[in-house]
């Protein structure tokens, strides 16, 4: 079978405000900000454009990491469809914002819709609060049949296409050779993969197939109250 990979960046988090636009004492808050969500402006934004973003592209299994953003990423990307959630593959870094609030405070940022489709089978996992590329790619590769399964995709197709909404770092670093993404980008990856194997194997990456957005201007941000749901403003 041959899998592609839709590695795509979450949108623009309550954090990245802070980053980008914040001033000195907002930075400070933002290191002890414990799994931050989208802002208002990127939850808009994705809806908006959702449709543009993905274009042409045929998803068969929408998965992600277990942090809040790039779960609520996943959910206004791909609205109605379900959603597994994946372990090793939270941002890098040991700081509040890259660990993984509780699953039930989680929850509470989410619609009822949204918390309807999710697959918390793995949310629990060991891995749920852990990094680690290799551990993703072996585990991934032993639960495929899972995923599959769950999304009612037969395990006897010859292709088949995931998109996985994670992070900006890890992306960098694990992925697309220091290239470091824009907010809802997307890069395809696509491997070889034989039922019972434990490996996904001879990776390649084609290139970029969701475009994403650049950050937004101060401006434009604030016109928009675009951090509206944040704990900081900007």
């Amino acid at each position: 079978m041959k899998v592609n990979i839709i590695y795509i960046r979450h949108g623009f988090s309550c954090a990245n405000s802070v980053q980008y636009l914040g001033g000195f004492f907002q930075q400070l808050h933002r290191l002890v900000m414990l799994d931050p969500e989208l802002t208002h402006y990127a939850k808009q934004q994705i809806t908006k454009h959702r449709d543009q973003l993905k274009q042409s592209l045929h998803v068969d299994i929408v998965c992600s990491s277990t942090m809040i953003r790039a779960i609520q990423t996943a959910a206004y990307l791909f609205p109605k469809r379900k959603i597994s959630i994946l372990p090793y593959i939270k941002e890098k870094g040991r700081t509040a914002g890259n660990i993984p609030a509780p699953w039930k405070e989680q929850m509470k940022k989410l619609t009822k819709t949204q918390r309807e489709l999710l697959n918390p089978e793995w949310s629990q996992h060991q891995g749920r609060a852990v990094t680690d590329h290799q551990s993703f790619m072996t585990w991934l590769a032993q639960h495929l049949p899972d995923l599959l399964q769950h999304h009612h995709v037969s395990k006897h197709r010859k292709e088949v296409t995931i998109a996985i909404v994670m992070h900006s770092r890890y992306m960098q670093k694990s992925l697309t050779k220091g290239i470091l993404p824009k907010n809802v980008q997307g890069f395809l990856f696509q491997y070889d993969w034989q039922l019972g194997h434990p490996k996904l194997e001879h990776e390649r990456m084609v290139g970029v197939v969701v475009d994403g957005f650049e950050t937004p201007d101060k401006e434009t941000f604030r016109k928009a109250k675009g951090d509206r749901n944040c704990p900081t403003h900007v």
